[in-house]
């Protein structure tokens, strides 16, 4: 379900990471567990053709074991991202420059403000709904905070906005990208049938608007129609689009490094 320019985003942060770490495998000879170091940058007489072997409890295998092991995830997790990008294009995937598109991403929150955020995080009558140590205060935001973890981000929930003149404002979560560096907020409106509720809805979504935290790009809003009508799916689409609108359009690197392969 991953859009082209999020799914190439999280190719190219898997690639970057691989390329900081010396490249390798784990095997057993002889009933001992051996680090198989087939590449390492900070040691040029290491490489593919000329790979080093230590057994994990020596000197040398207490060093590589932790990089390796930490190189194998990363690896798996790229030729399992690939595997999907192969099936969807037919073109190879972009390498983004990602120091280049976190200083140039169009969205205005970053970590600093999702680490910094304070949260009410109330648990009283109207928060009745446990996820996770969170109390939450309808269906549709446990469905919420269930889609989130599904797409493995961090969140928080009920995060205060202060805003200039003193007021506040506390959407329904804080959802954070660190392959950008990104937050985006979720506000879930849940009783659209209301032309009350519909009316104070709008007045919500112009209070973000003027406090420049713009629709589909800083904050996701999701109205429900109706209740047992939330799609977990939608807001996944939905909050993923916001992370791609906020990424900059400029050129980027096509050509993939080819000698990541475990000989």
């Amino acid at each position: 379900m991953l859009f082209n320019k999020y799914h190439a985003i999280k190719l190219s942060v898997l690639a970057d990471k691989m390329d900081s770490l010396p490249h390798g495998r784990f095997c057993y000879q002889q009933g001992k567990k051996i680090v198989c170091v087939t590449k390492d940058r900070n040691r040029p007489e290491v490489s593919y053709t000329n790979n080093r072997k230590y057994v994990v409890t020596s000197k040398k295998g207490r060093e590589y074991a932790p990089l390796i092991r930490e190189y194998v995830v990363c690896k798996e997790q790229y030729d399992k991202l690939m595997a999907e990008w192969n099936r969807c294009y037919k073109c190879p995937p972009p390498r983004y420059d990602m120091e280049k598109v976190r200083q140039e991403r169009r969205a205005r929150l970053n970590g600093e403000f999702f680490r910094n955020v304070k949260c009410a995080n109330s648990r009283d009558e109207m928060h009745t709904i446990e996820f996770e140590g969170l109390y939450l205060r309808s269906k549709n935001e446990l469905i919420a905070a269930q889609a989130f973890k599904e797409l493995g981000l961090e969140f928080k929930y009920e995060p205060i906005l202060r805003l200039s003149g003193g007021r506040t404002l506390s959407p329904d979560f804080a959802v954070y990208f660190e392959e950008l560096d990104l937050c985006v907020l979720v506000e879930i409106y849940g009783m659209t049938e209301s032309g009350d509720y519909v009316s104070g809805m709008a007045g919500k979504i112009k209070d973000y608007t003027n406090a420049s935290l713009w629709p589909d790009l800083d904050i996701v809003h999701v109205a429900v129609p109706g209740k047992n009508n939330f799609d977990k799916e939608t807001l996944k689409r939905r909050l993923i689009g916001a992370v791609e609108a906020a990424v900059p359009d400029f050129d980027m690197e096509t050509d993939m490094e080819t000698d990541r392969e475990i000989s």
